[in-house]
């Protein structure tokens, strides 16, 4: 994986609204509205959204005090992404998604009279360690997360080469702020308001 250094000398926007920056000792990606309090975090491990805030600046997710930052183990809390499988199963319990290394490919700044959204672009692929797993399939997934001003996007798009064991549908599963109730999340593409 590329350090830190050299992903921010790529993927930082002159603004300072998209930054690569490294969180508890791992790489990730601070996204900031240039219009508001809003902001989240993406760890580049597991391409977990670690931190959601609205445009308040009301934190949204959850992350759990026991959550372990050691790059190996999965993250606990906020927006884990748990595919190719949930559960147990014959794979590593909720899949291998959210404890591999993803790449980051792409951060963008859209500009507009509110503010724009502000984007980054995620990539994780079939490699000898996946098929190691059991999970001979070829596949890429690709996770964007996009900050508004006022609200966000996460999109998770699965592309195969051929037919996918197992079911493989991949799953997003948000953790929700206890004391956020008026927040609405919805699975799948989630969206935050």
């Amino acid at each position: 994986m590329a350090s830190v250094e050299s992903l921010a000398a790529t993927f930082d926007r002159p603004d300072g609204t998209v930054q690569v920056v490294s969180e508890n000792g791992l790489p990730a990606v601070r996204l900031t509205s240039p219009s508001s309090a809003a902001s989240a975090l993406v760890y580049l491990h597991g391409a977990h959204v670690a931190s959601w805030t609205d445009a308040a600046g009301t934190q949204l997710l959850y992350m759990s005090p026991t959550a372990v930052y050691n790059g190996k183990k999965a993250l606990r809390g906020g927006v884990p992404l748990c595919w190719p499988q949930f559960g147990p199963g014959a794979l590593p319990q909720h899949g291998f998604a959210r404890t591999s290394a993803w790449t980051l490919v792409a951060t963008a700044a859209e500009e507009s009279a509110v503010g724009g959204a502000r984007t980054a672009t995620f990539c994780l692929g079939s490699s000898p360690a996946t098929r190691d797993a059991g999970y001979p399939a070829d596949w890429v997934l690709t996770y964007t997360v996009s900050l508004e001003p006022t609200a966000g996007t996460l999109s998770l798009r699965l592309a195969v080469a051929r037919r996918l064991p197992l079911g493989g549908s991949p799953i997003v599963v948000p953790v929700a702020a206890l004391d956020a109730p008026s927040r609405r999340l919805s699975i799948g593409i989630c969206t935050f308001r």
